[in-house]
């Protein structure tokens, strides 16, 4: 186990950590996982099978009817496969993950719950929504690996798996099955829960949880900031560098949004000797804030060339909402270049580019229908955005009316979700889709509107943003006024002469 934590912990060699896992547990107890591909893949279909049989999952008076594991071997076994469960995790081998998971549930059932029995239920309640699509198993999942937590504690055998079932179900589980702003004082009890036992690890994960939907929620950024600050440095103080990064890049993003920094879109301290994982999150971060400072071309291309592969790794809280960052850059950028292609009968490079970026949003507009039937109340007004958007492509040189009351109404839903920054982000979409279409007092209207919530949330930076933009605007709708005027004169002074 000390050389499994320092590989993990020092080396980060999941690869090597996992193989010397499964070797420990083949050689010492007998316990074999497959090695090759096509016999993990038959295998996780089996798990997958058990797993959906009803008595996988058991009632609160079978779990209250557990006994308590003592085999020594097992209990060997079972903490083996607990280090082998995350070790498959990033090393990129979920297949493998799944089997593992099951074999543990499996024993529980069999030789008596472990600690690690509810933390097993937790991991494999994500797997469930979100590698198979199941919610509502995985939803049940994540209530029994609550009710077995209660039934350890009360037999004194919990261990760290209380802190480790709140870590999992807050970034995996509840933020797609509960509303985002309910989760911040349940996030805070569990930081604090975590380290009342002493975990300081799962309490650093919790807090990187919190911080994180408080960003993406739409919380004020001034009190965000002054969250980074209040814990960046506990981190710090007691070496975990890591988990300080990882909120720093949020602290990193409210700051420039309030315009306290130079930057709009850069990240400090990104380079290649990140981990991956790290890496992925300052990606992240940075698609965060090319949708709302409007770099749409540089959104959309990091979105294709990396941003699948993070939806495919990390399917956390920051997961469903990277998804509708991504669509909007593809289709800001779409839209911008059909607007062009339209005005210009000259097909360029970057109208070439169009069916792409199309097609990646449609695909992420897809992913996040989905998450909205399964019954996400975080991605409804996610949606109500993208449905606007994929109708305002569809019209971007004339006025189209569904385009204009789908725009409303995601104003509308993205307010009552409490999600003030996507509302404020709507009507700055909304306000260039008018502003395109020749609609332009009502583009300044909605403009406004964009500013005043830009204000509300703190993003300052923004605010002076679109305030220079407001300016042009304001000038290039006199002129053209002007103009209009300009030309009616003419044309009345014409029929006059011809008359």
């Amino acid at each position: 186990k000390i050389l499994i934590d320092m590989l993990w912990n020092e080396e980060e060699d999941f690869e090597v950590s996992l193989n010397y896992s499964l070797d420990c547990l083949g050689e010492s107890i007998g316990c074999n996982f497959p090695r090759g591909k096509a016999g993990q893949t038959v295998g996780a279909l089996r798990c997958i099978n058990y797993m959906k049989m009803k008595k996988s999952i058991p009632s609160v008076a079978e779990i209250k009817a557990l006994p308590q594991m003592t085999d020594p071997t097992r209990l060997f076994g079972m903490e083996l496969m607990g280090e082998a469960t995350y070790s498959a995790f990033f090393a990129g081998k979920p297949t493998l993950m799944l089997m593992i998971l099951a074999r543990r549930i499996q024993w529980s059932f069999q030789y008596g719950f472990h600690a690690s029995t509810a933390p097993a239920y937790a991991t494999m309640a994500s797997a469930f929504m979100h590698t198979l699509g199941d919610w509502e198993r995985g939803q049940k999942m994540a209530k029994a690996a609550v009710h077995i937590v209660e039934r350890a504690k009360e037999l004194g055998v919990a261990g760290n798996s209380e802190q480790e079932v709140l870590y999992r179900l807050h970034f995996l589980v509840n933020p797609w099955t509960q509303p985002a702003r309910s989760l911040s004082n349940q996030l805070i009890d569990g930081y604090k829960t975590c380290m009342l036992h002493g975990d300081v690890q799962c309490a650093f994960n919790v807090i990187g949880v919190y911080i994180f939907n408080h960003l993406l929620s739409g919380k004020e950024l001034n009190d965000l900031e002054a969250n980074v600050q209040s814990y960046k440095p506990q981190m710090a103080a007691l070496k975990y560098d890591k988990f300080g990064f990882f909120i720093g890049l949020v602290g990193q993003a409210a700051l420039n949004l309030m315009g306290r920094t130079e930057h709009t879109t850069m990240i400090d301290g990104i380079d290649e000797n990140l981990n991956r994982q790290l890496w992925h999150q300052a990606q992240f971060v940075k698609r965060f804030l090319f949708a709302h400072f409007g770099e749409y071309k540089a959104g959309a291309q990091n979105s294709i060339k990396v941003g699948n592969e993070w939806l495919k790794s990390y399917p956390g809280v920051y997961f469903g909402y990277d998804a509708f960052h991504q669509a909007i850059c593809l289709y800001g950028e779409a839209r911008q270049i059909a607007q062009k292609q339209g005005n210009s009968c000259a097909p360029t490079l970057s109208t070439s580019q169009l069916p792409l970026y199309r097609k990646h949003a449609y695909k992420n507009h897809a992913l996040i229908d989905s998450w909205v039937k399964k019954g996400g109340p975080n991605h409804v007004h996610h949606l109500s955005i993208l449905d606007a958007e994929r109708a305002a492509l569809l019209s971007c040189t004339q006025m189209s009316h569904d385009a204009c009351n789908l725009y409303e109404k995601a104003v509308l839903d993205s307010i009552d979700g409490g999600f003030v920054n996507h509302a404020a982000l709507t009507e700055e979409r909304f306000a260039d889709y008018l502003w395109g279409v020749d609609a332009r007092a009502e583009g300044i209207h909605h403009l406004e509107n964009a500013i005043k919530l830009f204000s509300e949330w703190g993003a300052l930076k923004k605010v002076e943003q679109l305030r220079e933009r407001h300016a042009i605007w304001k000038v290039n709708d006199s002129l053209a006024k002007s103009q209009k005027d300009i030309m009616v004169r003419q044309r009345r002074q014409s029929l006059r002469s011809n008359h």
